[in-house]
């Protein structure tokens, strides 16, 4: 688990944007000894009194960063609008909740735990992290109201509604409920005299979101408080500071007391509210209450669970990017440098390749065990000897990295290699070394450091990956390290994916969907030239493979029959998987 002293919290303290994004950090950090929040704040811009306001005093453990230096593992960036972070962050993995800037496109995990409009990819809807009393039933009738529009209110709805419910063609309606209104900055939580009514003007109330259920009817803005009234069932009617959230509003199907800037209706519209039987509106609140009465899941827990792998381009280091999909668990991104399409794991499992791999797994996918596999795979390799030896002048040493039980290396032995293997298997290892001697099999993964030390100093004449590259998620040492691993004019091989084949080209949310979580770079043909180039490759070739002609558009194969479309896909060279061979030089 990620240790909590190691996690950033980035709200918005911008004077404007309301105390919600400070509260809902701290709340989700109330679990933590240590809460520590980096003050975000661009030139010319004006900040709350953060350290003043009253939903900090008394929290003990906050720690206040002006500089961003600091040994960070996790960033949780709540900002809602977002240009860009320090450099010193770059290579720290952000997870950004209600992102509406252009770092949703950057961002590491991007999770909307209210209902935004759906401008960019997310990876999580996070509704059940927002902290509220679950409440099943909705109140038969409206006796008492809040009215609370945060703890900063800059646009003064708060005194607004406040001063429409003392207009006189409404005291015979109040008199008849009980009324709360929070006015931020009011001395204290004391009753104030509201005409003989039941109204009460509240100052700073700690935990509103618990006692929410003590009332009927929430008038709020768009925001935490109107969704944590949902999720207990209450009764909600929105009047918002800007058409913006009147937008949002309208976007989560949630009912407008009154538009922005139409203060002078409120009067007639509050009238209009306080006579409605609750029926009125409660079908219309019934469907977007209903999601939000989730169980309540711990933001904490889940953030400290995470497990992110290297959060930049597996091929070049850099973090300029752009999203490409995102799902719960994974986020796939284009590097804007090398053009590698990648994929950043958030809860990376420590797996290795064992005998279960080969034999159950296998054949749930192919229906048949690694070693039952055997022919087809030899068939396959005869076909890459062949493209192989048109680049290789001579025979000499053959490694086949991710060897597995050796079908490839017995066809290279056959073929006059002298094969060897390296695979991080033991149970295939201990099979080449006893069922094929006059092959070299050892036990390794170049991930490993000593193991890549090991192999620097050897020479090859060819070394082939087949469907291996794919999970290295450091090339910046492994690319380079088979560069130097090679003779001059030596062959490097590789079989992968291909982003570019028939399901990334016309499927490609379930193409990145069905990617295995430890394949971190999804190669094409266009990035493939671009980077063997630069390490050091010439005369690149490609071999498209996989074809499924089932895999186009419905609407393409109900005009072309099963033939055709397979035709077409061999000659485009869309097959979801293809072979890559290069030479040193």
């Amino acid at each position: 688990m990620i240790d909590s002293d190691r996690i950033l919290f980035i709200p918005s303290l911008r004077e404007g944007n309301g105390t919600g994004h400070l509260k809902r950090c701290l709340d989700w950090a109330s679990d933590f000894p240590n809460v520590h929040i980096y003050i975000l704040r661009k030139e010319g811009e004006s900040l709350l009194d953060y350290e003043n306001l009253p939903l900090v005093q008394g929290r003990e453990g906050i720690h206040w960063h002006c500089e961003p230096e600091g040994a960070w593992k996790l960033i949780v960036l709540d900002n809602r609008e977002t240009t860009g972070l320090p450099d010193a962050f770059k290579d720290i993995p952000v997870v950004a909740i209600d992102e509406t800037g252009p770092l949703a496109s950057d961002a590491t995990c991007l999770v909307n735990t209210l209902p935004m409009p759906v401008n960019h990819e997310i990876n999580k809807e996070g509704y059940n992290f927002i902290n509220r009393p679950l409440f099943g039933s909705t109140p038969e009738q409206i006796r008492r109201v809040l009215v609370s529009f945060g703890g900063e209110d800059p646009a003064g709805l708060a005194d607004s509604v406040h001063r429409a419910l003392l207009q006189d063609e409404l005291k015979p309606l109040i008199e008849t409920l009980d009324i709360d209104i929070i006015l931020p900055g009011h001395p204290a939580a004391e009753a104030e005299p509201g005409n003989g009514s039941g109204l009460r003007v509240l100052g700073y109330v700690p935990r509103l979101s618990e006692k929410l259920t003590e009332y009927d009817l929430i008038i709020t803005q768009f925001g935490l408080t109107a969704f944590e009234a949902l999720s207990c069932s209450r009764y909600v009617m929105i009047f918002n500071p800007t058409g913006y959230h009147d937008k949002l509003t309208l976007n989560a199907e949630l009912p407008l007391l009154a538009s922005a800037g139409e203060g002078r209706k409120l009067v007639s519209s509050l009238k209009s509210l306080l006579e409605s039987d609750p029926s009125v509106f409660d079908e219309s609140q019934k469907k977007i209450r209903s999601r939000y009465a989730t169980e309540n899941e711990s933001f904490a827990l889940w953030l400290r669970s995470m497990n992110i792998t290297p959060d930049c381009c597996p091929v070049c280091g850099k973090v300029k990017r752009k999203v490409i999909a995102r799902f719960e668990d994974k986020s796939y991104f284009t590097c804007s440098s090398c053009g590698m399409k990648y994929m950043v794991n958030l809860r990376a499992k420590e797996e290795i390749y064992t005998k279960d791999y080969f034999f159950s797994e296998y054949r749930e996918q192919y229906g048949k065990t690694y070693i039952e596999d055997f022919p087809h795979i030899r068939a396959m390799a005869a076909q890459r000897l062949a493209v192989i030896d048109r680049l290789n002048s001579s025979k000499g040493r053959l490694l086949d990295i991710g060897c597995a039980y050796g079908p490839f290396l017995l066809s290279a032995f056959e073929a006059g290699y002298k094969a060897e293997g390296l695979e991080i298997s033991e149970d295939a290892v201990e099979y080449i070394r006893n069922n094929f001697p006059e092959i070299t099999a050892l036990r390794g993964d170049l991930t490993d450091p000593d193991v890549r030390e090991r192999m620097a100093n050897e020479k090859f004449r060819v070394i082939t990956l087949w469907y291996v590259i794919e999970h290295f998620s450091n090339l910046q040492e492994i690319l380079p390290l088979l560069h130097d691993m090679l003779d001059e004019k030596g062959v490097l091989a590789m079989a992968t994916p291909c982003a570019s084949g028939v399901s990334g080209l016309f499927r490609k949310k379930g193409f990145f969907s069905a990617s295995p979580a430890d394949h971190f770079t999804l190669w094409d043909r266009k990035s493939a030239v671009r980077i063997l180039k630069k390490t050091g490759f010439r005369k690149i070739r490609f071999r498209s493979t996989g074809h499924h002609p089932e895999r186009f558009p419905e609407s393409v194969r109900k005009i072309f029959p099963r033939s055709v479309l397979l035709l077409i896909s061999r000659a485009a060279g869309w097959g979801d998987t293809f072979e890559i061979y290069s030479v040193k030089g």
